[in-house]
């Protein structure tokens, strides 16, 4: 047997809190010395400890916990019950890291200020594009990014005939008072279907872009989230250089044939068409 001290080391918690769970006669200990009151511990209770402290993690309360042992909830449920939980924290996280990743990013924007790129941009000629996509509006960044990858990911699944790269357009015309207005498609053959459906919410309908005279373009190398700094080097050059913006901002992922994952790093090229002001 173990000593009260001993027992909540190998259990990584404090003994204090062996001393409440035994007065709420929560988890009694296995013997308690009736000459100094010392308590002692068997190490087949910690299976039992073990079950409390985990249901407990899954924010139950005290009381929550005590009822779920008298009703003699399975090992099996608390580990499915410790799964989900798992999942959700793992997906708490993920949003966590996605709004660091962006008040980094407007961070680095205040830092910048309105300092010249350094990153390369180039003026080219852009040839008309068929493209098959769908519209949608979302009403924030957050939203768009949850939107996007979850449409991006079906469409992948869907892989239509004729597919090339993916591309999303954000509509800076026609200005949507509650929302952004943005497309998400691929540039196709002529192979491609004239629509298609991936799910009932969501239809694909395929038509061509116009060829644009001088397309300014800039290459983002790194998550979604941290695709502001990017759009700010592209703002600085065209103001730089006299350029005025004349349609819709086009981003061309450049990596064929994966599903998306925001969280990690990506390439992509920034466009939009411009002229000299």
């Amino acid at each position: 047997m173990f000593k009260i001290g001993d027992f909540a080391v190998i259990a990584q918690i404090p003994a204090s809190q062996l001393r409440y769970y035994d007065e709420i006669g929560l988890f009694k200990p296995y013997s308690i010395d009736s000459q100094n009151s010392y308590r002692y511990y068997t190490i087949e209770q910690l299976a039992d400890l073990n079950r409390i402290l985990a249901l407990k993690s899954l924010g139950l309360s005290l009381d929550e916990v005590q009822q779920m042992l008298k009703s003699h909830v399975s090992t099996n449920d608390i580990g499915d019950m410790l799964e989900a939980k798992r999942e959700e924290i793992k997906q708490r996280i993920a949003e966590d890291k996605a709004r660091l990743d962006q008040v980094e990013a407007r961070l680095q924007l205040l830092e910048r200020g309105h300092t010249p790129t350094t990153q390369a941009v180039v003026v080219k000629p852009v040839c008309q594009q068929t493209y098959l996509a769908f519209e949608r509006v979302s009403p924030d960044r957050e939203s768009f990014i949850n939107q996007f990858t979850r449409a991006y990911n079906l469409m992948h699944e869907a892989n239509p005939p004729g597919r090339r790269y993916a591309v999303c357009i954000a509509h800076n015309s026609n200005f949507v008072p509650d929302g952004l207005r943005w497309e998400l498609g691929f540039y196709v053959t002529n192979q491609a279907p004239p629509a298609l459906h991936i799910d009932q919410k969501l239809c694909l309908k395929r038509y061509d872009l116009p060829p644009v005279e001088s397309m300014a373009s800039i290459i983002h190398v790194g998550p979604l989230q941290t695709g502001g700094l990017t759009y700010a080097a592209l703002s600085q050059w065209i103001n730089f250089n006299q350029y005025e913006i004349i349609g819709a901002f086009r981003e061309v992922y450049l990596v064929q044939d994966t599903p998306l994952d925001t969280m990690k790093s990506m390439v992509m090229e920034i466009q939009v068409p411009v002229k000299i002001n």
